[in-house]
């Protein structure tokens, strides 16, 4: 099974709109679901905990593959921007891995070869002003990955993440024509990520045996 966290986004949407459009690639998974805020906030353990129980008992021996998709940014400068604001981006961003990894621990250690994926940004890496909040977040699951992998790999269960470029959905929507273009000449591709080189590199590394607490770059050569 896959299961795709935060599918009513624009990358999670697009994810999870390729694999029902294209069943010969969800046929490697056995069956592909998305999950929104109605089924759980992740902000919330508890709730995220109890979904994912309840989702045991329908489940049998095979491995679980689950995409972390959901983010929020929240932009300001640092010396303008709400607290509030900071700290929901790192909640979402960055909470949520834990969240998500720790709640899902019991199921994928019995189901050897289950593989995580979380989606990270370029932004933590080329520094985007007006970002920091996000940039932050992003950043951290470097490091949480790094750790977390080895804890799980003990299990013969993987978790990598996927360092996102600019794409031609999701928070790009945000920006300006103007600013779109700019974007696609700095990248050495001369254009932006298609949900098509999105599931490329999920599938990859979600299938992959022998890759974990990795991050994958995929931004078109940018960094």
């Amino acid at each position: 099974m896959l299961i795709i966290v935060g599918s009513t986004g624009g990358l999670g949407s697009g994810l999870l709109s390729y694999f029902n459009e294209h069943p010969e690639a969800a046929a490697a998974y056995g069956s592909v679901v998305g999950t929104s805020r109605r089924d759980f906030d992740l902000k919330d353990p508890g709730a995220v905990g109890a979904y994912f129980t309840e989702l045991a008992r329908q489940l049998g021996p095979e491995p679980i593959h689950v995409v972390n998709a959901a983010g929020v940014s929240l932009d300001g400068y640092v010396h303008k921007q709400a607290f509030e604001d900071w700290r929901t981006t790192l909640e979402v961003n960055l909470g949520s891995a834990f969240t998500l990894v720790r709640a899902l621990h019991p199921l994928v250690r019995e189901r050897p070869s289950s593989s995580i994926l979380l989606l990270s940004s370029v932004v933590s890496e080329i520094g985007v002003a007006g970002t920091a909040a996000y940039a932050a977040s992003k950043a951290g699951l470097r490091g949480f990955v790094r750790s977390a992998a080895r804890e799980l790999a003990r299990h013969d269960v993987r978790l990598n993440c996927l360092e996102l470029g600019y794409f031609d959905r999701g928070m790009i929507k945000q920006v300006t024509p103007e600013f779109r273009a700019q974007l696609e000449r700095e990248i050495p591709l001369r254009r932006l990520g298609t949900i098509e080189d999105l599931f490329s590199a999920c599938d990859f590394a979600l299938r992959c045996r022998y890759v974990t607490g990795t991050v994958i770059k995929l931004n078109g050569g940018l960094t």
